[in-house]
């Protein structure tokens, strides 16, 4: 994909960043999610990564991928689409025209 047409953004998702409630005590700072952003995004075709990780016991990691137009969207951030929570594990920043971001659905 070369460009990113904008008939192609149809899905509103709401980009949260994180704010410090209080200084880190030890154990972290305490933090909140607020929406920082509410964007038109192209949704992707879910993927099934199969990983070696230990600390996250997963075998296998099912990503959601999304197009946008060039935003402060960064890794690290969340995003909500259709009621669910996603933690962004990469934002792709190699074109000018779009971005697509690589995201994780929290487990509740």
């Amino acid at each position: 994909m070369s460009e990113l047409r904008i008939s192609d953004l149809r899905t509103r998702i709401k980009i949260l960043k994180f704010t410090e409630i209080s200084p880190d005590t030890g154990l972290g700072p305490e933090i909140d999610w607020s929406v920082a952003l509410e964007i038109y995004a192209q949704p992707l075709k879910q993927r099934v990564t199969p990983t070696h990780t230990l600390d996250d016991g997963d075998a296998i990691v099912i990503t959601q991928g999304f197009n946008i137009r060039p935003n402060d969207v960064n890794k690290g951030d969340r995003l909500i689409y259709q009621n669910e929570t996603y933690d962004i594990l990469d934002v792709d920043k190699g074109n000018p025209s779009y971005y697509i971001i690589t995201s994780k659905r929290l487990v509740s």
